[in-house]
C-alpha cells in the first residue's frame, strides 16, 4: 500500500574443515596488513580473528571479474571487501560499523549501509597511497578505494534491513529507501523525522515499532522500488513468529497485488536479466519466479540459512549463515537441514558464500569464515575496485587523518596546548589569539 510522499544494474538491485583450502586470516583493525592466502596472520583489533577458506580458483575467478565483493556481517556488525591479487591471492579486511551491519548498496562513488538504528554513507576518497609502519591501517598497499563514513541518518529502532541507494518510487527520486523492518514498511530517510513511510504492506492496518510480518527484503526494476519479501501476512505483534512455516509473500509494491505465497522466510529478492530471483531462506532454495505460475523455480539448494544475493556475469554469489537455535522457526528449518543437500565444498554447519552457476545450478566456488562471523547478511559487487579498504568507526585513523580537497590522506597535527600567562609572551605573534 502506497503511503503518500511530500518528498521529491548492480546485481539486481537497481539503483568445519573444508578440503582442498589454504586458510587465510582476516584482519579486522587499523593497525596490520590484510591477509591473503599465503597464510599470513594479521592482528583482529575490533573482534576475534575470523579465519577465511576459500576453494581453489576462487580468487582467480574473482580477479577475472575485475572488481571486489563487499559484504555485511549482521549481528557481529562488520563489513568485509574480498579481492584478488595478480597471483589469484584472496585479500579480506573487515571492518565494524555498529551493533548489526546489513543492506548494502553501491553508488557510483560510495556505500550506503544499513544497521539497526542507522543509515551510513560512506563516501569513496580513493585511489590513496598509503605509506606503510605501525600506524599504517593496510599494511602500505595502494588502495584503489578507501571508503570514509560521511554522513549517518539516526532513524530510529527501525531494524534497518535492505538498502537502496537513490530509488524511485511513484515519481518521487529518494536519496536512500530501507526495509524498515521494525514498521513493517519501506521508508526513506528524513532529516527531520529521521524516516518517512513509503509503503506499507495492504493487509498492515498500522505502522507500529512491532515487526507485524518480518518484510526483510526490497529491489528495484530500472531504478524504481518494485518488489518486496514478507515472512507472513500477518498483522500482530511479532505475528510472523506465530504464523505458519510456509506464510511467505512477494508483494509487487507498485500494485500492492502479491505475485507469490507459500513461501518460508523468502528474502533478498533481486531484478536481474528479466527475471525476479530470490532465495527461500527456511527450505534453502536459491530460484526466480514464475508469474504466470506464482512459483519459485528453484535453481540451486543451499546448506544453512541463505541470505543475500548479488549477481556478477553469470553467475550468483550467496551468502550462506549458520542456523540459530534460538527460536521455533528455526527448529523447523533444522529439520529440513537433516536432508542431505548437494554440498561439494563443506559449507554446511558454517558461515561463507557459494557461487553458482546460472546456467547449470552448479556450485563452482565457496568461501568459509570460521569465527566470531556466524551470520551474513548482504553482498554486494564494486566494480573496477581490486584494492577497496574502509575507515571503521572505532579506528584511531579516523581521528588522526583528514581529506582534503586534493584527496590525498594527510596526517593530522592537533593545536600546540595554549601556553600557561607566564610564558604567554614566548608565543610566536602568528600563534596568539585575539578574545574579544
Amino acid at each position: 500500500m502506497t503511503i503518500r510522499s511530500q518528498e521529491v544494474d548492480v546485481g539486481g538491485r537497481g539503483g568445519g574443515a573444508v578440503t582442498g583450502r589454504e586458510p587465510t586470516r582476516a584482519d579486522s583493525g587499523d593497525r596490520s596488513g590484510l591477509a591473503g592466502s599465503d597464510g599470513r596472520a594479521t592482528e583482529a583489533h575490533d573482534g576475534d580473528e575470523v579465519t577465511v577458506l576459500p576453494t581453489p580458483g576462487f580468487g582467480a575467478w574473482l580477479r577475472e571479474l575485475g572488481g571486489s565483493l563487499a559484504i555485511s556481517t549482521y549481528r557481529s556488525g562488520r563489513i568485509g571487501f574480498m579481492s584478488a591479487g595478480a597471483d589469484g591471492r584472496v585479500v579480506t579486511g573487515f571492518r565494524s560499523f555498529g551493533a548489526t551491519a546489513a543492506g548494502i548498496s553501491v553508488t557510483r562513488d560510495g556505500l550506503w549501509i544499513g544497521t539497526a538504528d542507522d543509515l551510513l554513507r560512506l563516501s569513496n576518497i580513493g585511489p590513496v597511497k598509503l605509506a606503510g609502519g605501525p600506524e599504517a591501517p593496510v599494511g602500505g598497499l595502494d588502495q584503489d578505494a578507501v571508503f570514509v563514513p560521511r554522513k549517518t541518518y539516526a532513524v530510529g529502532a527501525c531494524n534497518v534491513h535492505d538498502v537502496i541507494a537513490m530509488a524511485r518510487f511513484e515519481d518521487f527520486l529518494h536519496e536512500v529507501a530501507f526495509v524498515n523492518t521494525q514498521f513493517s514498511c519501506v521508508a526513506v530517510a528524513d532529516s527531520y523525522w529521521g524516516f518517512r513511510p513509503i509503503w506499507k504492506p495492504p493487509f498492515i492496518t498500522a505502522l507500529s515499532p512491532e515487526d507485524r510480518c518480518h518484510l526483510n527484503g526490497m529491489c528495484a526494476v530500472d531504478g524504481e522500488l518494485a518488489y518486496a519479501t514478507v515472512c507472513s501476512a500477518t498483522d500482530t505483534p511479532a505475528g510472523w513468529r506465530r504464523a505458519e512455516f510456509a506464510d511467505g509473500r512477494i508483494y509487487d509494491m507498485r500494485t500492492d497485488d502479491c505475485v507469490v505465497d507459500g513461501l518460508a522466510m523468502p528474502h533478498s529478492p533481486r531484478w536481474y536479466r528479466g527475471k525476479l530471483w530470490l532465495l527461500d531462506s527456511a527450505t534453502g532454495a536459491f530460484g526466480w519466479v514464475d508469474f504466470a505460475g506464482r512459483r519459485l523455480v528453484p535453481v540451486a539448494t543451499c546448506p544453512g540459512f541463505p541470505r543475500g544475493l548479488q549477481f556478477v556475469g553469470d553467475h550468483a554469489v550467496i551468502g550462506v549463515s549458520r542456523l540459530r537455535s534460538s527460536d521455533r522457526p528455526n527448529r523447523q528449518i533444522r529439520r529440513r537441514a537433516e536432508t542431505p543437500v548437494d554440498d561439494p565444498f563443506g559449507l554446511a554447519g558454517h558461515c561463507g558464500l557459494m557461487v553458482v552457476d546460472l546456467t547449470s545450478g552448479a556450485v563452482v566456488h565457496a568461501v568459509t569464515f570460521d569465527g566470531d562471523i556466524p551470520e551474513l547478511y548482504d553482498v554486494a559487487f564494486l566494480p573496477r575496485l581490486s584494492t577497496p579498504y574502509a575507515v571503521g568507526f572505532g579506528e584511531t585513523v579516523l581521528r588522526r587523518r583528514l581529506v582534503h580537497f586534493d584527496q590525498s590522506l594527510c596526517r593530522y597535527a592537533p593545536p600546540r596546548p595554549m601556553p600557561r600567562q607566564a610564558d604567554a609572551d614566548s608565543v610566536p605573534l602568528h600563534n596568539r589569539r585575539e578574545v574579544p
